[in-house]
């Protein structure tokens, strides 16, 4: 405040002294003050003029001297060309305002200083962009969040020019854009950890906001895959040396149950798995201005796992993954087979047999912040989802038994021919009592036959005049009678053998 009084009365004896060396009559900004004064002034008089008489005389005065808020530059001026804003003119900053926590960021450069011209007193005119005319000063225009470079004409209209982010004023090269609404600068989808990199997916209106994930991915980036690959083959084959003795499961198996295979044949010497796997990534609907520059999605990684247990002890495993894939070089469908050393198998051993398929893959991202030719990217990785499917192979070595074998049981039966000595062509029978601890019972099987005679000896089956009278494979194991009309002869001699099936193949 001192320094603005001292000024004001510089510039006021400036003015002053200016009435006599510099200011013309006329000039820029020059106010002439005119008036009289009577001067007192003597003479001689009297009749020998020996007296001093008095006389007063009226004279013509004027000063030049600046209009209010205008000043000179120097005591030479002859104009009053300097208006002045707030104690200052345009010889001493005038109208500027250096800023240092705010300030305009502009392509060329930043900008700390509002600039200006005082045009008339107390009136500041071409402040610098981004600067506005607020009476004798030119003031910063008022902040929007995230925005570089705002202009404006008054406190309140101020609208953004250059939003952070916006390396182009171009779809996928702004990190925030303004082009929906210039008043504010709203975040885009983009390369930054901060925004969301949406893909694959959809931005409505350039927004993050608005980021819609293709079909089964999710997630703030998009990142997660939520569906699974399809296991479109999975085959386990045990076999013997000759390859007469197979164990296998049902290679297109498209659930997720737990199914079981049994056998009570032990001596398999070779184990081979066979494995398709398939996932196929959503359309790419990139253009070559997308900060997206690589992305692959696929199966990554398929293995097979065989798991030995006896009973439900575990004892070991074995595992073998396929080659030819990772979450840097994903496949669409891989088709891979193995082979597995095999067990010494004793009855109630299991083999638990895994297939599973997982996905995933990458994407790349040019950071444009850190170049705007696209020569800096960072690799980011899909979050997967893992298939598994399993079969179970159980040994069960001990065939299905009648209850009769039980010491001090008593039971049904094993087979009961109601008349042993009939006419009648319509024979019944019955059965009961047989169990199988481990497999289970699956079904019973019967044929009845015409004994033949060789020499001496009744026979069964076709030899010497026997032959197949009655047969049944697929009896269900809730049934326990048969009734079957079967052909008389006059020497007619028949056999009934039972044979009960377990969950697999062990007869009586």
């Amino acid at each position: 405040m001192r320094e603005i009084l001292c000024f004001l009365l510089f510039l006021e004896l400036f003015s002053q002294f200016n009435a006599f060396f510099g200011l013309r009559d006329g000039g820029n900004n020059v106010k002439k003050y005119e008036w009289y004064e009577e001067r007192k002034t003597t003479r001689k008089c009297s009749f020998w003029k020996w007296g001093r008489c008095t006389k007063y005389v009226s004279e013509y005065k004027y000063s030049l001297k600046c209009e209010t808020g205008w000043a000179v530059a120097n005591i030479f001026s002859q104009d009053c060309d300097y208006a002045i804003c707030d104690g200052k003119t345009d010889l001493n900053d005038a109208c500027g305002i250096s800023y240092s926590s705010d300030y305009q960021i502009t392509r060329l450069g930043n900008v700390y200083h509002s600039g200006g011209s005082c045009s008339s007193p107390n009136v500041c005119t071409d402040c610098n962009h981004g600067f506005y005319s607020d009476g004798p000063y030119c003031r910063l225009c008022g902040t929007i969040d995230h925005c570089n470079y705002r202009r404006c004409t008054t406190s309140s209209n101020q609208h953004c020019e250059w939003c952070d982010g916006e390396i182009t004023p171009n779809i996928y090269w702004r990190a925030y854009t303004r082009h929906l609404d210039n008043t504010k600068c709203q975040k885009a989808c983009s390369w930054r950890t901060d925004s969301t990199r949406c893909y694959p997916g959809t931005c409505t209106n350039e927004l993050a906001s608005g980021c819609v994930c293709a079909d089964n991915f999710s997630g703030t980036h998009c990142e997660n895959i939520d569906n699974t690959p399809t296991i479109e083959y999975n085959h386990c084959k045990f076999s013997d040396n000759g390859g007469h003795n197979v164990l296998e499961n049902d290679p297109n198996w498209v659930t997720t149950d737990h199914s079981t295979i049994w056998t009570n044949f032990a001596a398999y010497s070779s184990i081979s798995v066979v494995e398709t796997a398939k996932y196929l990534q959503p359309a790419d609907n990139r253009n070559a201005q997308h900060y997206v520059k690589d992305f692959r999605v696929g199966v990554i990684e398929e293995k097979a796992t065989l798991l030995y247990y006896k009973g439900s002890t575990y004892v070991s495993k074995q595992t073998k993954t396929c080659s030819g894939m990772n979450k840097n070089q994903p496949v669409d469908f891989k088709e891979c087979s193995f082979s597995f050393n095999t067990w010494s198998f004793t009855h109630n051993d299991r083999v638990v047999a895994e297939f599973s398929s997982t996905n995933g893959g990458y994407v790349s991202v040019a950071n444009r912040d850190a170049s705007s030719t696209d020569s800096v990217k960072k690799t980011y990785y899909y979050s997967g989802q893992t298939l598994t499917r399993e079969f179970e192979f159980h040994w069960d070595l001990e065939n299905p038994y009648h209850c009769s074998v039980i010491s001090g049981t008593s039971c049904t039966p094993f087979v009961n021919i109601l008349d042993d000595l009939t006419e009648d062509p319509n024979l019944s029978f019955t059965w009961g009592g047989w169990s199988d601890d481990l497999a289970g019972l699956d079904h019973y099987e019967y044929d009845l036959f015409d004994l033949g005679v060789d020499g001496s000896m009744l026979i069964d089956g076709a030899g010497a005049g026997g032959s197949l009278v009655s047969s049944n494979k697929n009896v269900p194991i809730t049934e326990s009678s048969v009734s079957t009309s079967v052909p008389i002869t006059e020497s007619s001699v028949s056999t009934n053998v039972l044979i009960t099936e377990s969950s697999i193949s062990a007869s009586v």
